[in-house]
């Protein structure tokens, strides 16, 4: 009972140095977003964002490298082993290191010929758009080997020195777009600069965990026996992981072709607007996942089943908290945050919305099923899911249709996967009770069904746009709180307590 106490305070304060750093991050990205795209301007804003997406679908061998790195040094962190836990890491940087050479040489081989051949770029901005791959490409290569930095940090729940070096690499970006001003062109200027970022960052990561991990090893031998495991999972997953990236880069592209840079300035500033609502709640998920793979690898299913029960629901509490204001006033969030807005970016980012929510409970039921290390179907079947998304949107845009059909065809994807987790969890781990945890998401589910309705009808007759912001983040507040009294006793007690030591506080 009382490891259970401290697991459960352990996630409690990685919550809360998530948090912090996520508020931090949040402000100061918003604010650099509309600075950079005011700084850059429209056109230059699209071609960076088209460009680094060919960047992104190369990157896919290391997104399913990075699952496999986080999941196996969490497992062997859950079983205790210490020689284990430094093989582990030992294999998992030799990995990292040759798939930096593979990046790199596709980069420079197929990678190129796309860049060159394939986009539509205006001619003014060919010279740019060549550094910008070109060092995109380098900040690829660091992002690459940092990854079993960061799992070793996220495997052993030191989330207040992650939190901190993220706070510090936002801020390095942010300083960069001030300084823009000073160069004459400043999309390569932007480029090199956030290399040197990337490059600082990296060196914080390398220094701590080397000096402050115990699980950190290196040396020349890669041990087979290790590594094997590792890579089966990876090769597994690199099917998932690298179709949604062409999935998402390839729309891309497909909107690029057909409707130009602009509209990937669009897409680009949705994808960031959208993020709110991912990131807000991604730091449950961060904090509750090291402990759901540790409880799966120690054999404890009844923890696993509350850990995943309690995460589901608590997230998508918050995501009510914040998805009725953003839906309802983003038109006037747009205005305000960027003044004239790329066309389209609202729809693109009302629709990012719907995905993003869909996407909570499928991140949730994939983190359980990597923990098992059965991937093969999984992988399989989500990947065709990417691909059949990719060949919808290229269908609806030869038929004519708009470009936020796009976006629609994100959301029923994710329908899709969701269903298709759910199946493969209850086959693969029976005890985990998988269909009762889907029966306690309707809960929340309807606690953010009713506050959107009743927000939109109490605001959608405000006439001043500031009004109805404010008036919409109160009452949807309100109800979200008034809701999670009624319907979730647990919860009730919690508030209960907090306001009785708060007047106890006063009185005293």
């Amino acid at each position: 009972m009382e490891q259970t106490v401290t697991k459960n305070k352990t996630i409690v304060k990685n919550t809360l140095f998530l948090y912090i750093r996520m508020l931090f991050a949040m402000g100061i990205n918003l604010y650099a977003s509309r600075l950079l795209l005011n700084t850059l301007g429209i056109e230059d804003y699209g071609v960076y964002n088209i460009v680094g997406g060919i960047v992104a679908i190369m990157m896919f061998v290391n997104t399913a490298m990075q699952g496999s790195t986080i999941r196996f040094i969490t497992f062997s962190i859950g079983k205790q082993l210490k020689s284990d836990i430094r093989e582990t890491v030992n294999s998992s940087i030799h990995i990292h290191i040759w798939i930096m050479i593979l990046i790199l040489f596709l980069g420079e081989t197929i990678g190129l010929w796309f860049f060159n051949t394939q986009l539509n770029i205006p001619e003014k901005s060919i010279k740019a758009a060549n550094w910008v791959y070109q060092l995109s490409i380098f900040v690829s290569c660091l992002a690459i080997i940092q990854v079993p930095l960061n799992a070793l940090l996220i495997s052993y729940e030191k989330m207040d020195v992650y939190a901190l070096i993220e706070i510090i690499n936002v801020l390095l970006k942010c300083s960069v777009i001030f300084v823009l001003p000073m160069f004459y062109d400043r999309l390569i200027a932007y480029s090199i600069l956030l290399f040197l970022v990337a490059v600082v960052v990296f060196l914080a990561y390398f220094i701590y965990c080397r000096n402050r991990i115990n699980g950190y090893y290196l040396n020349r031998h890669l041990k087979i026996a290790t590594a094997k495991p590792m890579l089966s999972f990876a090769m597994w997953s690199l099917y998932g992981n690298g179709t949604y990236a062409i999935s998402q880069q390839g729309t891309n592209i497909l909107i690029n072709k057909i409707f130009g840079v602009a509209f990937n300035a669009a897409s680009g500033v949705a994808t960031q607007a959208s993020s709110i609502l991912s990131t807000f709640v991604s730091n449950i998920q961060s904090a509750f996942n090291p402990q759901i793979i540790k409880e799966y690898s120690a054999g404890n299913m009844q923890r696993m089943h509350t850990l995943i029960s309690k995460e589901n629901e608590i997230m998508l509490l918050l995501a009510s908290l914040i998805f009725t204001p953003l839906y309802i006033n983003m038109d006037y969030i747009m205005e305000l945050w960027l003044k004239n807005a790329p066309p389209y970016s609202s729809i693109f980012c009302q629709l990012l919305l719907i995905s993003n929510l869909i996407q909570i409970s499928t991140n949730i039921i994939a983190v359980a099923i990597q923990a098992t290390g059965k991937n093969k179907l999984f992988s399989f079947i989500i990947g065709s899911i990417n691909l059949v998304c990719l060949a919808s949107v290229g269908i609806c845009f030869k038929l004519g249709n708009d470009a936020y059909y796009a976006y629609i065809m994100y959301s029923l994807s994710f329908l899709a996967k969701l269903i298709a987790e759910v199946i493969l969890i209850n086959y693969y781990v029976p005890d985990l009770r998988i269909f009762s945890i889907m029966r306690g998401s309707m809960k929340p589910l309807m606690v953010l069904v009713i506050s959107f309705i009743c927000s939109y009808y109490l605001t959608v007759n405000i006439s001043t746009n500031f009004t109805r912001l404010f008036t919409s983040l109160i009452v949807n507040a309100a109800l979200v709180v008034l809701f999670v009294v009624i319907f979730f006793p647990l919860y009730r007690s919690y508030i209960k307590n907090f306001a009785k030591n708060k007047i106890n506080l006063r009185i005293i």
